[in-house]
């Protein structure tokens, strides 16, 4: 039997993009492959409404929203990596979960990086961090074995990542391929922010605005998860079965540059 913890180790970053929902249900491996071959991302119906701006994306704005999303896998690959460098920190029982999403971030920097680089753009360098979030955590540290801790700093950082990922793909649209592209990892952070919000005994998806237990420093990363209006359908109609709260659950909303990095802000030295 499969695990919750193996759930991100069995779904392979190449397989098509899929919703944080999608993903972890009994059908996400058929609807991967037909949107793979449909050459479909899952992306929330908003992302057919991205097309018809594209004429008001530039060349500097596509490379600045790949630097940021780049930025982003940086920031939690790093989180991962250190973590991992210290022996024992991660139970045994989430090792197997969490050992893939630092393999798959790592594996997501490159390929962003190779996509700079495609585009005639030099990767930026990935940044110093500070985890204590400028005392918001005071006197974290990774040696110390706080591992809850960093679970609260983990989840806060993933859900973020979908969000972000999702503003930067609306800077995208005149370049098809990279926005596909990036599209695709953009489910590989639901997956993770999926997983980790599990391993921490909550929903693998937000409920409205809500932060559950994580301190208010991350609230910016779930203020407007309560809107039901997609590419102009007000989706609270829907909400006969499962009620509003099912509503906002199934969709990811996008954070622009510059809200994502409210929080960021808070992690840089």
């Amino acid at each position: 039997m499969t695990t919750q913890n193996e759930a991100v180790v069995a779904n392979d970053p190449e397989k098509g993009v899929v919703s944080r929902r999608e993903a972890l249900t009994s059908a996400a491996e058929k609807s991967s492959r037909l949107l793979t071959a449909l050459g479909v991302g899952a992306i929330p119906v908003a992302l057919a409404a991205l097309s018809r701006s594209a004429s008001a994306q530039t060349t500097t704005d596509l490379m600045d929203g790949l630097q940021f999303v780049l930025f982003v896998v940086q920031m939690q690959s790093e989180l991962h990596l250190r973590a991992a460098g210290v022996s024992g920190f991660i139970p045994s029982a989430d090792l197997s979960a969490m050992t893939a999403m630092r393999i798959q971030d790592a594996a997501q920097e490159q390929a962003i990086g190779s996509l700079i680089t495609s585009l005639n753009g030099i990767p930026n360098n990935k940044p110093a961090f500070d985890w204590t979030a400028k005392g918001a955590f005071p006197s974290f540290s990774f040696a110390l074995g706080q591992y809850s801790t960093y679970q609260v700093i983990a989840q806060g950082l993933e859900d973020l990542g979908v969000r972000a990922f999702k503003g930067q793909i609306a800077r995208m649209t005149a370049n098809t391929n990279v926005m596909s592209q990036v599209a695709t990892y953009g489910s590989i952070q639901g997956r993770h922010a999926a997983e980790i919000r599990r391993i921490r005994g909550k929903k693998a998806w937000i409920t409205t605005s809500s932060r559950d237990d994580l301190p208010a420093i991350f609230q910016p990363v779930y203020d407007g998860e309560e809107v039901t209006v997609h590419a102009g359908y007000d989706a609270s109609a829907l909400s006969a079965n499962g009620g509003l709260n099912a509503v906002t659950e199934a969709f990811d909303e996008p954070l622009t540059k510059v809200q994502a990095n409210v929080v960021i802000s808070k992690f840089l030295p």
